[in-house]
């Protein structure tokens, strides 16, 4: 156990104390991070799902031009 010193605060006391305060920070940090981390993920597959989608549309156009020009000759 820690003594309280008589002359003043305790040095050790105050180290724990800071490197706590800043685990807790990090920590809080690291949080916030997964968080940002994870929606931009899933605006990342919302993009690259509507650039499948839009693939597909195009692929869909081209094939009914296609056939559209065949009927005409």
């Amino acid at each position: 156990m820690i003594k309280q010193e008589r002359d003043g605060p305790n040095t050790g006391l105050q180290l724990v104390d800071t490197a706590v305060k800043y685990t807790n920070r990090m920590q809080i940090e690291k949080r916030h991070l997964e968080a940002e981390n994870a929606d931009l993920k899933q605006q990342l597959a919302r993009i690259k799902q509507s650039i499948n989608e839009g693939e597909t549309e195009r692929e869909r156009f081209f094939e009914g031009a296609a056939w559209s020009s065949k009927q005409c000759v």
